[in-house]
């Protein structure tokens, strides 16, 4: 009868775990669906960029020893979709990186012109504002590029800016 058991649980185990298994398949098939390829599409310094929600135009970069910061024009004209949900927040979907290397964010807290915090409340309100997104400096990254990932409905496209002598100030 205990043999009888053991074998019961075992086939029981194993079941679960098949269906968690096709339950998960399943949610991760109908999460990703919806999304097609990225498109990379390659911009410049100081031109204005209309995107999905979003207009947005690089300023400037400065480059010192310890960070790299992004200097841009922002202005949302629709909700918000950064971060794969509803979010204001576009510096998530902001990064510098180069092949093998990639650069996180050196602070949370974005600011702007006058270097106070970003009003996130202004840009959800669709004000065009200056925001500063510093990044960790790393010597690797002087030959990558500045990312910023906006949703396009069904595709995520993705600007990226080169940061090559001329780009970035030092």
């Amino acid at each position: 009868m205990k043999k009888y058991h053991n074998h019961l649980k075992v086939i029981l185990l194993f079941t679960i775990s098949m269906i968690t298994l096709i339950f998960l398949t399943l949610q991760y098939q109908k999460i990703n669906a919806e999304y097609y390829n990225t498109r990379e599409i390659s911009i410049v310094k100081n031109k204005k960029i209309t995107a999905n929600n979003v207009e947005f135009k690089v300023v400037d970069i400065f480059s010192d020893r310890d960070s790299i910061i992004v200097t841009l024009n922002i202005k949302q004209t629709g909700p918000g979709f950064y971060g794969m949900k509803s979010s204001d927040n576009f510096y998530e979907n902001m990064w510098i990186a180069s092949p093998y290397v990639f650069s996180q964010h050196y602070n949370k807290a974005i600011t702007d012109q006058d270097n106070r915090k970003f009003d996130m409340k202004k840009y959800a309100d669709g004000k065009e504002m200056t925001a500063k997104v510093s990044f960790r400096n790393n010597k690797a990254l002087e030959n990558g590029k500045f990312y910023f990932l906006v949703s396009n409905n069904k595709s995520m496209i993705k600007y990226a800016l080169p940061l090559k002598k001329g780009t970035v100030r030092n």
